[in-house]
């Protein structure tokens, strides 16, 4: 349990970025009984940087795109999966490396 304790804030601020995981991460943290101040705090950075993402991308893809809703929707579906992606691969070799096993001394 101190594994998930320790990446529960990356993990709320990220499901705010994936429309499915936003209710399970919070379920989850409900069902672990995660500190609901901690969870209020990583939850509202997740959402404000959540909402300022949408708002400046779309913004963005809106004035650079703005006679083709569909190609701007394919645009902005593209630029945030490929954001999130970035952001993902850091914390993965950090979890992969604090799983390693160290060797014995």
């Amino acid at each position: 349990m101190a594994e998930a304790n320790e990446f529960a804030g990356m993990l709320i601020v990220f499901g705010r970025f994936v429309p499915g995981l936003r209710f399970v991460v919070g379920a989850i943290m409900g069902l672990t009984r995660y500190t609901y101040w901690r969870f209020l705090v990583w939850g509202s950075i997740g959402s404000v940087s959540w909402a300022a993402f949408t708002c400046l991308s779309s913004y963005l893809v809106g004035s650079v795109i703005d006679d083709r809703p569909a190609v701007s929707m394919l645009v902005s579906i593209v630029i945030t999966t490929a954001l999130l992606a970035a952001l993902y691969q850091p914390l993965k070799r950090g979890w992969q490396d604090q799983a390693a096993p160290s060797p014995p001394t």
